[in-house]
């Protein structure tokens, strides 16, 4: 029985995280796909059910960053290569509750972000079918 209510789009980007209500300090991971309510955050740490989380996306060309809050709603065990050579041990996946579903807009910012986006040609041609306008992230 699927529960998915927002389909998912192909994504890849380096993400640091950390424990929304907890001082902890960040901790990096990966970010493999989204959708408007949600994403697959893949880390070395475990983080418990249920648990909040703040998940911070960066782009180091254009100084421009993302922060989206969320919940853990599924955890996986799954030794992973995710990035030449680097490995990840858990797949979370995650509810977004701030905000509670992207609106298209931020939607088309964060597959701008990706280093590896599969379902876009290129960001340029996303760019055109948004507010966001071509070279806005040049």
């Amino acid at each position: 029985m699927e529960t998915r209510r927002h389909e998912r789009q192909p994504f890849f980007s380096r993400a640091n995280w950390d424990f929304y209500t907890h001082g902890t300090g960040n901790k990096s991971g990966f970010v493999t796909n989204f959708s408007l309510g949600g994403c697959l955050l893949q880390s070395n740490d475990p983080i418990d059910h249920r648990r909040w989380v703040r998940i911070l996306l960066e782009d180091e060309y254009s100084n421009l960053s993302v922060a989206l809050v969320g919940r853990v709603v599924h955890l996986e065990n799954a030794l992973e290569s995710v990035n030449d050579g680097e490995f990840t041990l858990y797949r979370h996946g995650i509810q977004f509750t701030h905000p509670t579903i992207l609106t298209q807009d931020q939607a088309d910012l964060i597959l701008a972000l990706s280093r590896r986006n599969l379902s876009v040609l290129s960001c340029l041609k996303r760019n055109r079918k948004s507010s966001f306008r071509p070279g806005f992230l040049a």
